[in-house]
C-alpha cells in the first residue's frame, strides 16, 4: 500500500463530522439522544450527577465540534493499530482545568485531592472514553459505504472497525497524524447559531386623501404594509455550546470585515443554506448576505410567523417577532347605531314601512375607523395594517364580507326599522351587546348594536312573547277554539298590537282559518281596528271564506271584491271604508293592483301564501305594494322549493326584515343548501318570533286526530310502458349532453315530464284518443282498488298534476265503476266548485272525486274521504301534504288512508327514495321542504336515476 500524503488529512478532518452527524450544528443533539437516552438534565438533582453530566457535555462538545482525531495506539513490525483521540485543543484544556478544580469530593476517590494534573489527564481519560463510544454509534452504518480500494478510505476503514492495518513506512505515517492533529488544535472550526428577527415594517403606504371635506389628519389615517424586514444576525458558541456575541451577517461580508469575524462566513452561509430550504426567501442572503435584511410582504410575513418558525426553531435556529405577532388576527367589529323613526306611508311610529336613520362604524383593534379609514383598508387587501394604536393584524376576508354589507345598506343613511329589529334579534342571539341609550358603552361583539325611539320598544316589546298568554274566543265569535289555536290567536293579536306582522304556518287542517276570523273579532271588538281588512285567497276558497265569516264571525261586514261589476277606484275605497274584511283572488290582486293599494288598510291576509313565493311574480309584487299596518301570511308550506320561497312571503309580511334578495341568497339560502346546520340554526332564531308552526305530530294536535296511514301501491309498467320509456330517454339524453345553461334546464324538464305522462298512461304522451284499459299498471291497480272503496262504501279522493288526464280518468272511472265521478280543475268556475265540494261532502251522488293538483289541492274542505290516491308523484313533498290534508285535517272522525302509485325500476321510485330527506331544509328553518333540482345534476347523475331498471315491466 503506498503511504497517506499530507494533504489527505486536512480533507478527512473536514468530512468526518459531516459524515458521522449529518452537519457539524446537528452533532450535539445527536449524540445527546444516543449517549444519553434521551434523559431530562432536570432528573439530575445532585450536584454530583450535575458535574458529571458536565463531563459528558464536554465530550459531546468535542464530538459536535469535529474535535478529534485518529491515533496510533501501537505500532509494532509496520501494524498499526489506530483508535480516536480527543484533539488537544487548548479551550478544552482550559474547561477540564476549571472542571478538576471543581471536583466533588465523591469523585475524588481516584486520587489524592493535591495531584490536580492527574485529576485532569483523568478527566482527560474519560472525555476521550466519551468521544470513543459516540463514534462507535456510526461506525457500522458508516463502514459499509467506505471503498476499500482507496487508501484514505482504508484507514478510516481501519479506525471504525478497530482492525490491525500493515503500513509502510510507518514513521512517516506517524508525522502525518501528528501534524494534522496540530493544524487542527491551531485552527479549530468556530460554530455559529442563527437568529432571525422580524421587526416593525419599515416602509408604509399612507391611505389615499380622503378629500377636502375631512377632517381628519392625515397622520391619523391608517397605513397599509409596504414591506417588513427580516434581519439575520449570527452569533457564535463556545466549545460547550454556550451562545456568545451576535453580529449582523451583513457585516460578515462588508469590505473591511475584521480577520476574526470573516472565519465565520462559511459556517454562516451553510446554516443560511439549510435554513433557506425551510423559508425559501431567505435564498435570496445566500446569493448576497451584504444585504441589511430581507425584505418580506405582509403576506409572506404571516407565512414566516407560522409553521416556518416553528421548523427553524425546532433546529436549533433563535427566532424573534414582535409581541404583536402572537396575536389573533383582528376581527373587524361593526357598529350599527339605529336612531329615530321617521313614520312612512303606514300609520303610526311602528308602521311596517318606516325607515330609521343608521349610521355603520367599525372598530378593529380598539379603534373606531372612519368610513374613509375602512374603505383603505379593504382596498389594501393587505393582512397588516398600522392604526393609531400600532400595528394591527387583520382578516382581509372578514373585512371584505363586512365591506359587502356596508355596500348594500350604505354607510350611513336610512334603513327599513324592521331590518334594524333583525339585526338587533340576531345581535341577542349571538350575545352580542344591544344598547338601548346612545350615552351607554358597548362591550366588543360580531355586532354591535345601539338602538333608540320605537325600533327598542319594538325590541322590549317582543321580549313579552315567552310570557304570552293564550286568549279565549273573543266576544262575538260563535265557534270554540282547541287550546292550541287560543295560543295561536294570542300571537296574533300581539304581533297585530305591535304593527307587525308573521307567517302562520300551522299544517294543512289546524284550523287557520278559525284563528285568523277570531284575531278579526277580537280587534273590532277591543276597538283596535283602523280601517278594513284585506284577505286575498285563491279563486276556488273565496267561497268557503265567505262561508267562514258569515259562520263564526256573524258581526263583521264582509265586502266580496270579485266579478264583473265590481267597484274600482274612488268606489272601492269608499266601499272598503264601510267594511270590516273585504275578500279578493291573487288574480284580482294583480288586475286591481293599484286601486287595492291606494286603500289604507289596518291589515293584510294572504291565505294560500305559497301563491307568492316567486318574488318576481306580478301576484308577489302586488302584494307588497299594499299598504297597512299589520300583514300575516297564511301556509302550510313556507318552503316549497327553496328557501327563497321563505325570504319573498317575508317580503311581504315583514318588508325589509330578511334584507335584499341577494343578501339573503349569500347570508342564509346558499350555506344552508350545502349543509351548514349552524347558519340554519341562525336563521330560525331570527324568524322564531315572526313564525308559529304547529304540526300534525304536535303532542296537543295529534290527539285531536285520526291515524293516517301512507302505502306504497307498486304498478309494473306495461310491455308498451316499457319500451316507449326506454326509446324516450334514449333520445332525450342525446339531445341534454349536447346543452347547457337554461337550454339544458328546459330540456331536462321536458324529459322529466315525459317520462312522468308514460309512468301514468301511454296515451298521454302520444296524445291518442283509444282505449285505456290495459295499456297501464297504475291504472289496473287503481280500478283495483277503487272496486274495493266503492264496495265498501267509502269515498276517495284521486290527485294527478295532469287535467287533462283528470277529464280522461274521469269518464273512464265513471264507466268501470259504474257510478258518476266527479272531477274538479282549473277551468272549473267558483260555483261549480262550491256545489261539487257540497256533494261531496254531504255524501249525495259520486263517492269518487278526480282533482287535479293545482285546483284541488289547497283551500278545500273534503273530509268525508278516507281514501287520498296519489296517481303520479309531484316531485315535492310539501305540495303532496297539502292535497293529503284535503281529508286528514281536524273534523276528521275516521283514519285516512294514502296510497301513492309508484312504477317501480323508474324514475318515479329513484325520486321517491331521494325525496324522503328532501323535505330536511324545510325543517330546519320552520318545520317542513319541485323537480328544479334535478335540473343541475349532470348527465350521468341524470342517467342513474332515470334509466329503467330490471322488473320494471310486469310483462
Amino acid at each position: 500500500l503506498h503511504p497517506f500524503t499530507v494533504p489527505a488529512f486536512p480533507v478527512l478532518r473536514s468530512w468526518l463530522p459531516t459524515v458521522l452527524f449529518g452537519s457539524p450544528g446537528r452533532g450535539m443533539a445527536v449524540l445527546e439522544t444516543h449517549s444519553l437516552g434521551g434523559l431530562s438534565p432536570d432528573l439530575c438533582l445532585g450536584g454530583d450527577a450535575r458535574f458529571v453530566r458536565s463531563v459528558g457535555a464536554l465530550a459531546l462538545a468535542v464530538c459536535a465540534r469535529g474535535g478529534f482525531a485518529p491515533g496510533l495506539a501501537s505500532v509494532r513490525h509496520g501494524v498499526v493499530m489506530a483508535e480516536w483521540v480527543s484533539s488537544a485543543d487548548p479551550r478544552v484544556r482550559e474547561e477540564l482545568a476549571r472542571l478538576a478544580e471543581g471536583m466533588p469530593p465523591s469523585c475524588r476517590q481516584v486520587a489524592p485531592p493535591s495531584e490536580d494534573a492527574d485529576l485532569e489527564a483523568l478527566l482527560g481519560l474519560c472525555v476521550d472514553v466519551v468521544v470513543r463510544a459516540c463514534l462507535e454509534v456510526r461506525r457500522h452504518a458508516l463502514g459499509r459505504t467506505l471503498r476499500a480500494s482507496d487508501p484514505a478510505e482504508r484507514w478510516l476503514l481501519s479506525l471504525l472497525h478497530s482492525v490491525p492495518l500493515a503500513l509502510r513506512p510507518v514513521r512517516e505515517l506517524e508525522e502525518q497524524i501528528r501534524g494534522w492533529t496540530a493544524e487542527g488544535v491551531e485552527e479549530p472550526a468556530p460554530r455559529v447559531q442563527l437568529v432571525l428577527r422580524l421587526d416593525d415594517p419599515l416602509e408604509v403606504e399612507p391611505s389615499a386623501d380622503p378629500g377636502p371635506g375631512s377632517s381628519q389628519p392625515r397622520e391619523d389615517r391608517p397605513e397599509v404594509v409596504a414591506s417588513c424586514p427580516l434581519t439575520v444576525l449570527v452569533q457564535t458558541l463556545d466549545v460547550s455550546g454556550v451562545p456568545g456575541s451576535q453580529v449582523p451577517l451583513a457585516e460578515l461580508f462588508g469590505p473591511r470585515t475584521p480577520a476574526g469575524l470573516a472565519r465565520l462566513r462559511q459556517p454562516a452561509l451553510e446554516a443560511l443554506r439549510a435554513a433557506a430550504r425551510v423559508f425559501a426567501p431567505l435564498a435570496a442572503l445566500v446569493r448576497d448576505p451584504a444585504q441589511p435584511f430581507l425584505g418580506l410582504s405582509a403576506e409572506e410575513a404571516l407565512t414566516f410567523a407560522g409553521s416556518p418558525a416553528q421548523a427553524l426553531a425546532s433546529d436549533g435556529i433563535e427566532v424573534l417577532m414582535p409581541e404583536w405577532w402572537s396575536a389573533a388576527p383582528a376581527v373587524p367589529t361593526a357598529c350599527l347605531r339605529v336612531g329615530p323613526i321617521r313614520t312612512g306611508a303606514g300609520r303610526g311610529a311602528l308602521s311596517l314601512d318606516s325607515l330609521a336613520a343608521f349610521r355603520w362604524e367599525v372598530a378593529l383593534g380598539g379603534e373606531t375607523l372612519s368610513p374613509e379609514e375602512f374603505e383603505t383598508l379593504v382596498r389594501s387587501r393587505q393582512p397588516l395594517v398600522r392604526l393609531r394604536s400600532g400595528w394591527v393584524r387583520v382578516d382581509p376576508g372578514a373585512m371584505r364580507e363586512m365591506a359587502t354589507q356596508w355596500e348594500e345598506s350604505g354607510t350611513s343613511g336610512q334603513l327599513p326599522a324592521l331590518a334594524a329589529l333583525r339585526l338587533a334579534l340576531e345581535a341577542q342571539g349571538a350575545g352580542a351587546a344591544t344598547r338601548t341609550s346612545p350615552g351607554a358603552q358597548s362591550a366588543r361583539a360580531p355586532l354591535d348594536l345601539e338602538v333608540s325611539g320605537a325600533v327598542a320598544a319594538w325590541l322590549g316589546r317582543l321580549g313579552e312573547l315567552r310570557r304570552l298568554e293564550p286568549l279565549p274566543e273573543p266576544d262575538g265569535f260563535t265557534g270554540s277554539l282547541r287550546p292550541y289555536q287560543r295560543n295561536g290567536l294570542g300571537w296574533l293579536a300581539f304581533l297585530a298590537d305591535l304593527g307587525l306582522g308573521g307567517c302562520l304556518a300551522d299544517d294543512m287542517g289546524l284550523g287557520k282559518t278559525v284563528q285568523i276570523l277570531a284575531l278579526l273579532q277580537h280587534r273590532r271588538v277591543q276597538g283596535q281596528s283602523a280601517g278594513p281588512c284585506l284577505l286575498v285567497c285563491p279563486t276556488s276558497v273565496l267561497g268557503n271564506w265567505m262561508a267562514e265569516l258569515r259562520r263564526f264571525t256573524p258581526g263583521l261586514t264582509a265586502h266580496l271584491h270579485y266579478g264583473q261589476g265590481r267597484p274600482t277606484g274612488a268606489a272601492l275605497t269608499h266601499l272598503a271604508s264601510l267594511a270590516d274584511v273585504v275578500l279578493t283572488s291573487y288574480s284580482l290582486l294583480v288586475r286591481d293592483r293599484e286601486d287595492l293599494a291606494a286603500v289604507d288598510w289596518d291589515g293584510v291576509i294572504l291565505d294560500e301564501a305559497q301563491n307568492i313565493k316567486t318574488a318576481t311574480a306580478l301576484q308577489a309584487q302586488a302584494a307588497r305594494d299594499l299598504r297597512a299596518r299589520w300583514r300575516f301570511a297564511l301556509t302550510g308550506t313556507p318552503v316549497e322549493n327553496r328557501l327563497q320561497d321563505l325570504w319573498s312571503i317575508f317580503s311581504f309580511a315583514l318588508p325589509g326584515y330578511l334584507g335584499g334578495a341577494r343578501s339573503f341568497t349569500r347570508s342564509y339560502a346558499t350555506p344552508i343548501h350545502q349543509g351548514q346546520a349552524a347558519v340554519a340554526e341562525r336563521l330560525r332564531g331570527t324568524l322564531a318570533p315572526f313564525v308559529l308552526r304547529r304540526t300534525k305530530r304536535d303532542p296537543a294536535v295529534a290527539a285531536e286526530l285520526p291515524t293516517k296511514t301512507e302505502l306504497r301501491q307498486d304498478c309494473p309498467l306495461t310491455a308498451e310502458q316499457a319500451s316507449l320509456y326506454q326509446a324516450t330517454l334514449r333520445e332525450s339524453l342525446e339531445r341534454i349532453s349536447g346543452t347547457e345553461g337554461m337550454v339544458r334546464r328546459a330540456a331536462v324538464l321536458t324529459t322529466l315530464l315525459r317520462l312522468k305522462q308514460i309512468c301514468d298512461h301511454p296515451s298521454l304522451l302520444l296524445g291518442d284518443r283509444g282505449r285505456l284499459e290495459g295499456r297501464s299498471g297504475k291504472l289496473d291497480r287503481l280500478e283495483e282498488l277503487l272496486d274495493d272503496v266503492v264496495a265498501e262504501g267509502d269515498r276517495a279522493l284521486v290527485f294527478t298534476q295532469f287535467a287533462t288526464w283528470a277529464r280522461r280518468l274521469q269518464a273512464h272511472l265513471a264507466e268501470r265503476l259504474g257510478c258518476q265521478v266527479l272531477c274538479l280543475d282549473g277551468s272549473v268556475p267558483g260555483g261549480a266548485r262550491a256545489e261539487m265540494v257540497r256533494q261531496f261532502q254531504e255524501g249525495e251522488g259520486p263517492g269518487v272525486f278526480v282533482l287535479s293538483l293545482r285546483a284541488g289541492g289547497t283551500g278545500l274542505n273534503l273530509m268525508a274521504a278516507r281514501h287520498v290516491f296519489h296517481y303520479d308523484r309531484w316531485w315535492n313533498p310539501a305540495v303532496e301534504s297539502q292535497a293529503t290534508d284535503r281529508a286528514y285535517r281536524l273534523g276528521q272522525t275516521r283514519g285516512v288512508l294514502v296510497h301513492r302509485l309508484i312504477a317501480p325500476g323508474t324514475l318515479e321510485e329513484r325520486i321517491d327514495e331521494i325525496l324522503s330527506g328532501k323535505a330536511q331544509i324545510a325543517a330546519q328553518v320552520v318545520g317542513e321542504g319541485g323537480e328544479a333540482w334535478l335540473t343541475e345534476m349532470d348527465t350521468e347523475q341524470l342517467r342513474g336515476i332515470l334509466t329503467l331498471r330490471a322488473g320494471a315491466s310486469g310483462e
